[in-house]
C-alpha cells in the first residue's frame, strides 16, 4: 500500500482527498435523509406499538400518583378536594423557610444586555448532534452548516 500511496503524485493525493471528502459528504448526506424519512413515516403513522406502551404509561402514572399528604400537624390527608387546599399551603411553608435571594442589580444587567453574535455561535457550535428538532424542525446539524453568521 505504501508503495501505491508513493507512486502518486501531489496533484492525484488531492484529488483522491477530494474525492474521500465527498464520498464522505454524500454519505452523511444520505444517512440524514433516511433519518429524516423514517422521523416522518413516525410523524404520520404514529406510534404502532400503543398497545404496549398504554398499560406502561397507566402504571407509570399509578406509581407518580400522589394518594395522601402529610399536614403540618401530622394528619395525613387523602381527600382530592382538602389535598389541593393544603397543598399550596405546604409549599408556601417549604418556600418561605428557604430565604432565597434576591438578584442584584450587575447580575440584571447581565440578563438583559443584547446578545453577541459570538456569543450566539458558541451557543449553536456546542448543541449536540443527532438530537431531535426544535418546534422549527431544524436540526442543530441545520444550524452549524447553514446558518451563516457574521462575526
Amino acid at each position: 500500500m505504501s508503495d501505491i500511496v508513493s507512486a502518486l503524485c501531489v496533484s492525484d493525493e488531492c484529488e483522491l482527498r477530494l474525492l474521500y471528502n465527498k464520498a464522505v459528504a454524500l454519505c452523511r448526506q444520505i444517512s440524514l435523509k433516511w433519518w429524516a424519512k423514517s422521523k416522518q413515516k413516525w410523524i404520520s403513522d404514529g406510534d404502532q406499538n400503543l398497545a404496549y406502551f398504554h398499560p406502561i404509561v397507566s402504571s407509570q402514572r399509578r406509581i407518580n400518583k400522589i394518594g395522601s399528604l402529610v399536614h403540618s400537624d401530622g394528619l395525613a390527608i387523602s381527600d382530592d378536594l382538602l389535598r389541593s387546599g393544603n397543598s399550596s399551603g405546604n409549599f408556601v411553608d417549604i418556600f418561605v423557610a428557604l430565604h432565597v435571594s434576591v438578584i442584584d442589580d450587575a447580575c440584571v444587567s447581565d440578563l438583559v444586555k443584547p446578545f453577541s453574535a459570538l456569543y450566539v455561535w458558541a451557543v449553536i457550535k456546542a448543541l449536540p448532534n443527532g438530537k431531535n428538532p426544535g418546534i422549527d424542525n431544524f436540526t442543530a446539524e441545520f444550524y452549524k452548516y447553514y446558518w451563516d453568521i457574521n462575526l
